[in-house]
């Protein structure tokens, strides 16, 4: 494809020619390649009639020149992300494929730069996985709603106790554990007879030395799995433990109609390592989160719930700065200017920087109405042209 880059600075254009500025000479395809040094090329004057002028071509290269050295001057460096939560790393994994959750920053050059940061499943990225990517904040937030919900949700505790009773050795399982220990002890002795049979056979059947060994080994696996079952409900004990007394500082337990905690606390960077072992995402967003000690919890929230939530925040926040407006000085100020009656026009003039606001009505006159403080002097004609407005005391 020829681009209009190419055109403009192309030596043709203005009748000279660069012989062998490309080659077939070393190829056994036969295919035209660039010179890049293999044969000599040559610039050839005038080689044909330009369809533009020498001193025009020239001032071209000079504009292509100039521009090319702005657009350097203006490219920004890009900055040394000190955003990313290192807490993460190796610690998420995409509950579809398997593979790593990584992270990833993009920065937004627009009016105001902001960056934006996200993780997503690796595979996903190469388009070998559908699972969508999550903000930084969500996983964050969604950690927090983890801590707030075990410290407060009822089923949480349901949950520990029926996991740690399944742990528990039943008096059925201890005795069948001494039982092993007997069989280990026999089968240890009948081994130790073995190898000294074998040793006198000069080595030339092992069969039964074997068949002891492999037996003992079964039977030692399971008296080892009884004992990991007691050691995990030990560094279960103590890690519930430890995440009760960091959560002891909280007491708002009040939810939001997405179900999410309202006093929500900031992301625990030391607690989210000190005690989780990984995290396993879910196509809707929802986290899994795989305790050291072996236990699991999750949060009935998604990545949806986290964006209606962060609308809803912000729609809130606007509100309450409108509000906060509409009480602040410069309504004042207007409602003392209407203590006599004035138009929509002289309302607007008071406040020049809204003055040229199309909104100016439905987001301060309207509201003061509502409120009872601004009534219209002929409010049966609403869209009077000569319609005014009066302050009232309320």
């Amino acid at each position: 494809m020829i681009t209009s880059k190419r055109i403009l600075t192309s030596e043709i254009y203005r009748g000279n020619y660069i012989y062998q500025r490309y080659h077939t000479g070393f190829t056994l395809e036969n295919e035209r390649v660039k010179n890049t040094g293999e044969l000599p090329m040559y610039f050839i004057e005038n080689h044909h009639e330009g369809i533009i002028d020498s001193a025009q071509w020239d001032r071209v290269q000079n504009m292509i020149e100039e521009s090319e050295k702005r657009r350097k001057e203006n490219i920004q460096e890009y900055p040394e992300d000190g955003g990313k939560n290192k807490a993460f790393d190796n610690k998420l994994y995409c509950g579809k494929c398997g593979s790593v959750v990584g992270y990833y920053r993009a920065i937004r050059r627009q009016k105001k730069s902001y960056e934006m940061r996200w993780w997503r499943c690796r595979q996903a990225l190469k388009g070998y996985c559908d699972v969508p990517y999550m903000r930084q904040e969500y996983i964050e937030e969604n950690f927090s709603q983890l801590l707030l919900d075990i410290k407060f949700n009822p089923a949480f505790d349901d949950y520990i106790h029926s996991f740690m009773e399944n742990l528990k050795i039943k008096p059925e399982e201890e005795k069948q554990r001494d039982k092993l220990k007997e069989e280990k002890e026999k089968l240890n002795m009948e081994l130790y007879q073995a190898v000294e049979n074998e040793l006198g056979k000069n080595g030339k059947d092992a069969k039964l030395v074997d068949y002891l060994t492999d037996e003992i080994m079964k039977i030692r696996a399971e008296i080892l799995n009884y004992t990991k079952r007691e050691e995990q409900l030990e560094a279960i004990e103590a890690e519930i433990l430890n995440l009760r007394k960091a959560l002891e500082g909280f007491k708002d337990k009040r939810k939001d109609p997405l179900g999410y905690y309202q006093n929500t606390i900031e992301f625990q960077s030391e607690l989210f390592e000190q005690f989780i072992e990984k995290g396993i995402v879910l196509e809707d967003g929802q986290i899994t989160y795989q305790f050291i000690s072996g236990f699991e919890w999750e949060v009935p929230i998604n990545y949806g719930s986290f964006q209606e939530q962060i609308r809803i925040k912000r729609a809130a926040k606007r509100a309450a700065e409108k509000e906060a407006f509409l009480n602040g000085p410069e309504v004042k100020d207007l409602l003392k200017f209407c203590r006599e009656p004035k138009s929509l026009t002289e309302m607007k003039e008071y406040l020049p920087k809204y003055v040229n606001n199309d909104t100016f009505k439905r987001a301060i006159v309207i509201p003061l109405m509502k409120k009872g403080i601004l009534k219209q002097t002929l409010p049966d004609q609403p869209s009077r042209r000569l319609q005014k407005y009066y302050s009232v005391k309320k």
